[in-house]
């Protein structure tokens, strides 16, 4: 087989909102249509593997994406006859004890020859002719299954285990850890790419490949791509995503005339004038922070208003935005994050989210 483009979770289908979600999805395609395509053109690539969290909702899939979906990613690996592999995530699951329901069991039914679901745990290679050997394995929902795959990793010893894992001790944000889930030597010391924990991280042989893009402020100034795997050798490229939405911090000082830009990859800062380049707001979801509620801080906040897909206006001093910064990395654990943080971070006051806090440890205490 030699390489197959490799992306971890997608979350299609995020927002609620019907505008927003086809906002964000237009901006998700573009990944798709303006980097993921080509090169597998370019390169010759004809397989892509998907490492589960395709979907967002589990229960209520809009018709809108899934007609999106049909249209933008599966028509086109029809048409030039690729592969795109999949292993079932948390999100993509109707029941939480049991895969036997999938979102996108539609698609699997009607592009057989392009589409493969892993619905179980499978040892798996990508072409006859690979050397190596992987293990695919979805959400796993019971103690005896991960019993059962534990015993398969002992007894057959593959070469790389694909999954979409909760581990114990890698990050969910970025000052959080999340003490539940499998132990690090689970899986002896044989090498793991998975899914689930948006955040790129990396620990001895467990490599969470994080989101291709960013989905939440939770993915503010994270570095966000592709990779490109060679199955024969297990080297990787990674390809650095820079055409998706970003989550921007915009700070205007009015006695310095300046606009500082955090969010791009580097901190710019540039003098406010009628020449000032508003242009790179385009599409991003943007927080700005302001000293003074004046007309010249008015009439920036309206130009980006006009480009930028959301802001959030705040007026502030640094101990405010050191405050609105730990708010974002309130580190309250869940096995199922990706919700709770996706509410949280969408939540606006401080009231809604303390409430929010505290509805959600209510509950906790009620399934325990």
């Amino acid at each position: 087989m030699a390489k197959i483009i490799v992306l971890g979770d997608l979350h299609f289908d995020l927002s609620s909102s019907v505008i927003d979600n086809e906002i964000i999805y237009n901006n998700q395609i573009r990944l798709w249509k303006e980097t993921i395509f080509p090169l597998m053109k370019e390169r010759n690539i004809t397989q892509i593997l998907q490492v589960g969290d395709f979907t967002d909702k589990r229960t209520t899939f809009s018709q809108f994406i899934q007609h999106k979906l049909k249209e933008d990613i599966f028509d086109i690996l029809e048409k030039e006859n690729y592969v795109l592999n999949y292993l079932l995530g948390n999100h993509d699951i109707f029941y939480t004890t049991n895969r036997s329901i999938y979102t996108l069991e539609i698609f699997q039914k009607a592009y057989q020859n392009n589409f493969k679901v892993f619905t179980e745990p499978m040892l798996w290679k990508f072409d006859k002719k690979d050397s190596k050997t992987f293990f695919m394995v979805p959400w796993l929902c019971h103690d005896d299954e991960k019993a059962n795959v534990q015993k398969i990793i002992k007894r057959e010893s593959p070469d790389l285990i694909f999954g979409h894992f909760e581990i114990a001790d890698f990050h969910v944000s970025k000052n959080s850890k999340d003490t539940h889930g499998l132990d690090k030597n689970y899986f002896k010391d044989i090498p793991v790419w998975t899914g689930h924990y948006h955040l790129k991280q990396e620990a001895s042989n467990i490599f969470y490949i994080g989101t291709p893009s960013e989905n939440t402020w939770e993915d503010f100034e994270e570095e966000k791509g592709i990779y490109i795997l060679d199955t024969d050798t297990l080297e990787y490229e990674f390809i650095r995503n820079d055409i998706s939405m970003r989550h921007l911090k915009v700070y205007l000082d009015s006695e310095q005339k300046t606009i500082e830009v955090v969010g791009l990859g580097q901190v710019m800062v540039s003098k406010i004038s009628a020449k000032t380049d508003y242009s790179i707001f385009k599409n991003h979801k943007l927080k700005i922070y302001i000293d003074k509620d004046n007309s010249v801080n008015k009439k920036i906040i309206d130009i980006i208003d006009e480009i930028a897909f959301k802001i959030k206006v705040e007026i502030t001093n640094q101990e405010r935005i050191k405050q609105e910064e730990s708010e974002e990395i309130t580190d309250s654990i869940s096995t199922d994050f990706n919700i709770k943080s996706t509410i949280y971070n969408n939540l606006e006051t401080d009231y809604q989210k303390l409430v929010f806090n505290d509805i959600y440890k209510k509950s906790e205490m009620e399934l325990k």
